[in-house]
């Protein structure tokens, strides 16, 4: 479709193409490329494509709206990030493929499952409206009209598809101890409150309170004192008692760094003809440990460099995204100040002791190595993402902890450590049972490896 729209339209013209992510916006423009040789399309005018999504540095970002040459037409491929950006002058053409990546948590397996699912009638003419912004447009959708009327009014709220944990515990802030009584917008599933509860009693922030009810069937919290505390940090609620612990364990400015650059997106820029020299100049940032405590040598990198610019380019990192993590670092300093804490650190190096730390946060999110893969507490399957500094190493470990399980193609765990499985045990608390290690049969792992491989589920 975008070469028979460039083929028959002036070129001066530009086109927007709606995609699912970063993978296919690659692939498209590639293929774009390649067909672009062929000798149908010789005589045709020069065209630009341009990829937009998160993850990409601000200067490719830029590239977007900056206007094409002339007789040259941009061909923009695009996430969700363009429904709502600011306007791409010049965008004649809109190409809608009709889905998106969405990220749902699913409190049964307690999964972030990131799907390519199927748009909102709202969606598809908030991208049909990008066509023609300055003047009139038109878009090319590319599913049928019945398609378009079976799609849903309005895309599913948030509240129906996130954990819960922080809004519950802005409810027990709030005083409203009666959780699942309570008059939502939008009533979340039942599962994802409980699974948000159970959550929070884990990390000692709420607990059980049966006073002053007449209704036996009701279920009643309150806060405890270590969750009012958590209540007051705009975080996960894990990554808040990990900042609450870090006080006694004297790691608290480190803590915040990594903390930091966790809450800001796409630290890491990825470029897919560069990713050879990417990982050869990334090493010297690398720590034997893992994502975390890599990530905590980047923010002091960071911070000592005079021209962050170059820095940044060198080793391709987003520098927007660390000029955003050095921002979320200074208020939580801040607030840990408000509350008292000591930010001096007295581990410096000591990296075990700062993995320590983060186990009390994150002992519900670990993972014990089973043949091929891995085996959270919870009898997940799942593998270290592609993007971890340990996916292609064979210095992960038999343990780790990570930060959040997602669900794209495969079952991923995203921001691992290495951790030793006494630091976990020894971080959770005594309702919270740390399962041994099942191997799984290997003849399972045959039958799965061969269901992948047919399509199979």
């Amino acid at each position: 479709m975008v070469l028979k729209i460039h083929v028959e339209k002036p070129a001066n013209e530009d086109i927007l193409v709606f995609l699912t992510g970063q993978d296919e916006i690659e692939r498209a423009i590639q293929l774009l490329l390649w067909k672009r040789q062929s000798s149908i399309y010789d005589d045709s005018a020069v065209f630009i494509p341009l990829a937009f999504y998160t993850a990409l540095p601000l200067d490719e970002l830029n590239k977007v709206f900056e206007p094409a040459p002339p007789g040259m037409r941009k061909v923009v491929f695009s996430t969700t990030l363009a429904e709502t950006s600011l306007t791409i002058r010049g965008i004649k053409y809109v190409v809608d493929c009709g889905k998106a990546k969405v990220r749902t948590f699913e409190p049964v397996s307690g999964l972030d499952i990131l799907k390519v699912r199927v748009i909102s009638q709202a969606q598809a003419n908030q991208r049909a409206g990008r066509a023609g912004r300055e003047s009139d447009g038109v878009c090319y959708r590319m599913y049928s009209m019945d398609k378009f009327n079976s799609m849903k009014k309005t895309s599913v709220p948030e509240i129906k598809r996130t954990n819960l944990s922080s809004v519950i515990l802005q409810l027990l802030y709030w005083g409203v101890r009666d959780i699942t009584s309570f008059d939502f917008l939008d009533k979340p599933k039942p599962q994802t409150l409980a699974k948000g509860v159970q959550m929070l009693k884990w990390l000692g922030a709420i607990v059980d309170d049966g006073g002053n009810c007449d209704d036996d069937d009701k279920k009643l919290y309150k806060l405890t004192a270590v969750g009012k505390q958590m209540v007051k940090f705009p975080l996960l609620p894990q990554y808040s008692k990990i900042i609450i612990n870090a006080n006694s364990y004297g790691c608290l400015p480190e803590i915040l760094n990594i903390i930091a650059m966790l809450s800001a997106d796409n630290i890491l820029v990825d470029v897919l003809n560069k990713r050879n020299e990417i990982r050869i100049n990334r090493s010297v940032l690398e720590d034997n440990s893992g994502d975390l405590i890599t990530y905590l040598r980047i923010f002091s990198e960071y911070n000592n460099v005079n021209d962050k610019e170059k820095w940044c380019k060198k080793y391709y990192i987003n520098e927007r995204s660390m000029r955003v993590a050095a921002s979320i670092k200074y208020q939580l300093k801040q607030l840990c100040i408000h509350e008292g804490f000591k930010m001096d650190s007295r581990t410096g190096r000591d990296y075990d002791t700062i993995i320590q730390c983060l186990c009390t946060g994150l002992f519900m999110n670990y993972a014990r190595h089973a043949v091929d893969r891995f085996l959270t507490n919870d009898s997940q399957e799942a593998k270290i993402h592609p993007s971890s500094f340990l996916a292609k190493k064979s210095n992960a470990g038999a343990h780790v902890i990570y930060c959040e399980l997602v669900h794209s193609n495969e079952v991923y765990m995203r921001y691992v450590s290495n951790v030793h499985p006494d630091w976990v045990k020894n971080a959770a608390p005594t309702t919270y049972e740390i399962k041994k290690l099942v191997q799984p049969d290997p003849d399972d792992v045959k039958r799965r490896k061969r269901d992948i491989k047919m399509g199979l589920k």
